[in-house]
């Protein structure tokens, strides 16, 4: 999906803004999972899942919840045409 692209992207920007390594990384990691927590609730899983999801992002889990509700009301907001 896209963002699997994206996150190549991030890569990319932070490389050119000569980002440390680590932020780079906790920033394309964030950008790679923003769709997660979205899935999960659209089509829930076994409790497994979401340990799994959790286990993977460490400490970026409440950051990536912030991200995933904040691109999921870009996408409902005031911006989109049906709120013109």
């Amino acid at each position: 999906g896209h963002e699997r692209v994206s996150e190549s992207l991030c890569r990319g920007v932070a490389a050119r803004w000569d980002l440390p390594a680590g932020v780079a990384e906790r920033l394309a990691r964030l950008v790679g999972f923003h769709m997660e927590p979205v899935r999960y609730v659209s089509q829930p899983g076994p409790p497994s899942k979401l340990y799994e999801m959790f286990h993977q992002l460490g400490d970026l889990a409440p950051e990536l919840f912030l991200l995933s509700l904040a691109d999921v009301s870009a996408a409902r907001g005031p911006a989109q045409p049906e709120h013109r």
